[in-house]
């Protein structure tokens, strides 16, 4: 079965050990029905992205603007941004 995604929204992370711990991501993915997809690359701190690049960030993908909505909220709950 193929879902259409309504809605996302994406930010940059400043935890991402907490953010993307397995069993935080279950959590919110099995309350939510949305998915939490950490992208980009690992950037040091004070180091610009490489070119082309994006500093690392969560996407929250759902299929309805309130399961995103309602993910991101748990995810600021749970851990800071």
């Amino acid at each position: 079965m193929q879902v259409t995604l309504f809605s996302s929204v994406a930010f940059e992370l400043k935890s991402l050990p907490q953010v993307t711990h397995r069993d935080t991501v279950n959590m919110i993915e099995e309350t939510t029905g949305a998915a939490l997809i950490t992208k980009g690359v690992y950037v040091p701190p004070g180091k610009a992205p490489p070119e082309g690049e994006r500093k690392i960030y969560l996407l929250i993908e759902g299929p309805t603007e309130l399961s995103v909505k309602h993910a991101k909220q748990v995810r600021l709950w749970r851990v800071p941004a």
